[in-house]
């Protein structure tokens, strides 16, 4: 077999094994953002193997309740509520990926400190290959805290960022044989760079040179060395970025920004650039084609770092953004959130990406690890949490009481909601009727819900002792004494009720009226 030929040196690799693109004829159309090409583009993620090298970060998120005006100073006092960390920096990369099912290779360094040892266990748990970390007692886990403030009727809002960080040495960082040596048998590879010494010179030539050498894509986000990256695949800075590294202003200019960015790919080499905008949203360019501009929609504090794994992944124009619209960042009080595969491809089979991303309901859903925090900071501020679970499989008007009920005993409702496979096993052959993302719309289109969720095992007991809502409630198909999920919740402290009208309508009735009616 012919031996396939390199790149010359400063060309930056090409369509590799990530690229989404048949080998010969039929090219996906970029930007047809239809469900099946979102699907598809997903489940090309699990097992994919990536390496992420760079500065992993702590980030810190710490919850107030604003309770009065200083008397030492024209200053807000906050009443503290609740302290969230979550993988920041490089790390961050490496934690999204993981949930998507890739095998990731984390390369860096954290101090022999709290903040690292915990940033390593969040890392360990989701099953990154830490080998090629470094823990150094002379180095310090750069660790960012947000500070968030919100009052009882209002959601929690960004007041100030403190920072604590230090710079790695140039000799403490990985050597270039071994940062060639850790892309081997990676599909591609990410480099985080924020400046704080895992990026230097030497360790970005030995990068590009590893990915060059094994024609794998090569993505980079650099705060401040942004071209120091030649025959890099694609680039992800923040507008800011850009116009610093140019040396020009460009604002919210469209085309200022379309011609600073082919600058920087004709200089480097590069594929594309993804630049992202703040609440103007993003903007990507490549190579030979218009400017894509992404809209977001919220708050866009603390973001662009999502794309990365899309574009190393090489998911196409639309869809590299479409995914990251929904998300709010970090100003509007929420961590990022790493829902997973499984998670986001419910959300896209909800409907059509483009048009599920304009709905408010899609807010109300939520994985399991996103839902904890939301319950302790509504507990922690005195409001009471109820959770009620079905599968709500043509949704009738027995099912609307029962909620409507649930929702009077607390101020806010959770709805666990079977799973399609859950309720398969539950209600027998030809179910459901509808799947669980369409099911999982109509339920959070109700004004009585506040949260929904998925979930596939035959009880909701694993959901109630990681969420622990205060009152558990339960149809009037149950007595007190016969919820099976009932020492579940005896045994952490809260209440089982039953609720709604009496069991006077079933999906299975409506089935057979309907059959009765129609059936030839």
């Amino acid at each position: 077999m012919a031996a396939r030929a390199r790149p010359r040196r400063g060309e930056p690799a090409r369509r590799g094994r990530l690229d989404p693109r048949p080998a010969r004829g039929g090219a996906v159309k970029p930007g047809s953002g239809t469900r099946d090409r979102l699907l598809g583009i997903l489940d090309r993620f699990p097992g994919r193997r990536l390496a992420v090298v760079g500065d992993l970060i702590a980030d810190e998120f710490l919850h107030g309740q604003i309770a009065r005006v200083s008397r030492e100073a024209p200053v807000l006092v906050l009443e503290y509520r609740d302290l969230v960390s979550a993988p920041g920096g490089a790390a961050n990369a490496a934690h999204n990926l993981l949930d998507l099912g890739c095998r990731v290779k984390v390369v860096g360094a954290v101090g022999e400190d709290p903040a690292g040892r915990k940033l390593l266990r969040q890392l360990a748990a989701k099953g990154a290959d830490l080998a090629r970390v470094r823990r150094l007692r002379t180095y310090a886990t750069p660790v960012k805290t947000r500070i968030l403030a919100g009052a009882h009727h209002s959601g929690l809002q960004q007041i100030v960022r403190v920072d604590r960080v230090s710079r790695l040495d140039g000799a403490a960082g990985p050597g270039a044989a071994a940062l060639r040596a850790a892309l081997a048998g990676c599909d591609g590879v990410i480099c985080s760079d924020y400046g704080y010494g895992m990026a230097a010179p030497a360790q970005a030539e030995a990068l590009l040179d590893g990915a060059r050498r094994r024609r794998i894509p090569l993505v980079v986000d650099s705060r401040f060395r942004m071209l120091d990256f030649p025959g890099v695949t694609s680039l992800t800075p923040n507008i800011t970025e850009l116009e610093a590294a140019l040396g020009r202003e460009i604002g919210n200019d469209l085309a200022r920004l379309g011609s600073a960015a082919r600058e920087v790919l004709r200089r480097l080499g590069a594929e594309s650039l993804l630049v992202t905008q703040g609440r103007f949203g993003m903007t990507l360019v490549e190579r030979g084609r218009a400017p894509l501009h992404i809209p977001i929609f919220g708050s866009d504090e603390g973001r662009g770092r999502g794309p990365l794994g899309e574009l190393c992944r090489g998911a196409g124009r639309d869809e590299a953004g479409d995914r990251h619209r929904p998300a709010r960042g970090a100003a509007s009080g929420r961590r990022p959130g790493h829902g997973g595969l499984r998670r986001t491809r419910r959300l896209i089979g909800c409907h059509e990406a483009r048009k599920l991303f304009g709905m408010g309901w899609t807010a109300k859903l939520k994985s399991a690890a996103e839902l904890e925090p939301l319950v302790r900071r509504a507990q922690s501020e005195g409001r009471k949490v109820v959770l009620c679970n079905g599968c709500f499989d043509l949704l009738h008007v027995g099912h609307v009481r029962y909620l409507e009920a649930a929702r009077a005993l607390g101020d806010l409702l959770v709805v666990a909601l079977n799973g399609d496979r859950s309720v398969s096993a539950l209600k027998g052959p030809g179910r459901p009727l509808q799947a669980e993302a369409e099911r999982a719309e109509i339920v959070a289109a109700l004004a009585a819900v506040d949260y929904v969720t998925l979930f596939d095992s035959t009880t909701v007991d694993p959901l109630l002792a990681a969420l622990r809502p205060d009152v558990h409630a339960k149809g009037t198909d149950y007595t007190a004494e016969t919820v099976p999920e009932r020492e579940t919740v005896r045994r952490y402290g809260g209440r089982t009720a039953v609720v709604g009208d009496p069991k006077g309508h079933s999906t299975r009735d409506l089935i057979e009226t309907i059959r009765a009616r129609f059936a030839p």
